[in-house]
């Protein structure tokens, strides 16, 4: 038998189309999932077209935070003023996924669901402690932490009969100042070989509160609780010494010990840290 593919444009017509037994395949931006399925052509699987799920596309603010759709495109996140000021490292993030064609198409649903190590939106959505909604055939939601949903390269915790359909950011990390940095081996259009995001309150001149997350150390992002913890109750002037960019460089020896690229992401780490830093410093300064 052949493929089959359909565009459901509502969300009836998208839950009727999980329904039923056999392989299914989303296709969001298409991005990377076409790459795969030219290399490896599937055999009868329904190929579901999300492309004209405008349900999906909306980010809206309510009394739980920032609800993104996951059919918003990584240009609409990088140009969204809404994003940009409730959650710039987001922003931030998406505006350095390839090329500007593949930031018209690439969607945050698909980001993270095609769960590649080095995927630039994940750090940020963990740092911000963001939770992935998935839905069932029976209109049934459950929510978990996008660090949770991503088991491996590739892997994640959706099942055949589900669909991701937005992001949950929580109110109170909104419009915390921010900073997302990778380091590639090209200046552009660049596969981070490290990448890394964090969100930063201030008062007095202090860190108060530090949530730092990785990409690319390992097979997943994650959060970071060396740094993080390493970093909240340093001053503005601590932050001018290379003492704060030590932290960073023992995570990196402790997620990747023995790794032919431990040299490096240890001097490249460094790089992150300081525009990290330099990042929130300056959009916590106005």
């Amino acid at each position: 038998m052949a493929n089959k593919i359909i565009q459901p444009d509502n969300m009836a017509a998208l839950l009727e189309s999980l329904q039923g037994t056999g392989k299914k395949i989303m296709v969001a931006g298409g991005t990377d999932v076409m790459i795969r399925m030219r290399a490896n052509p599937p055999e009868e699987a329904l190929i579901i077209d999300l492309s004209h799920m405008e349900a999906l596309k909306s980010c809206d603010i309510n009394e739980e935070g920032l609800r993104i759709g996951a059919m918003c495109t990584m240009t609409e996140l990088w140009e969204s003023p809404l994003v940009q000021h409730a959650a710039k490292v987001l922003s931030c993030a998406a505006s350095q996924v390839g090329s500007t064609q593949i930031r018209n198409r690439a969607t945050i649903g698909g980001n993270v669901a095609n769960a590649a190590q080095c995927a630039d939106t994940i750090p940020a959505l963990i740092a911000l402690d963001a939770s992935v909604e998935l839905m069932k055939a029976n209109g049934a939601t459950r929510r978990m932490k996008v660090e949770a949903f991503v088991t491996g390269i590739g892997r994640t915790l959706i099942d055949e009969t589900e669909v991701v359909t937005a992001f949950l950011i929580p109110a109170w990390n909104l419009g915390k100042a921010g900073g997302y940095c990778k380091i590639g081996s090209r200046a552009s259009v660049t596969i981070a070989k490290v990448n890394c995001a964090g969100i930063f309150s201030f008062s007095g001149g202090v860190i108060r509160e530090a949530r730092v997350a990785f990409g690319s150390l390992g097979q997943r992002g994650f959060h970071s609780s060396l740094v993080s913890e390493g970093l909240t109750g340093m001053t503005l002037d601590a932050l001018k010494t290379e003492a704060f960019i030590e932290l960073f460089v023992q995570q990196v020896e402790q997620a990747i010990p023995g790794r032919a690229s431990l040299a490096y992401k240890r001097s490249a780490v460094k790089a992150v840290a300081v525009s990290i830093v330099e990042q929130a410093i300056s959009e916590y300064r106005g």
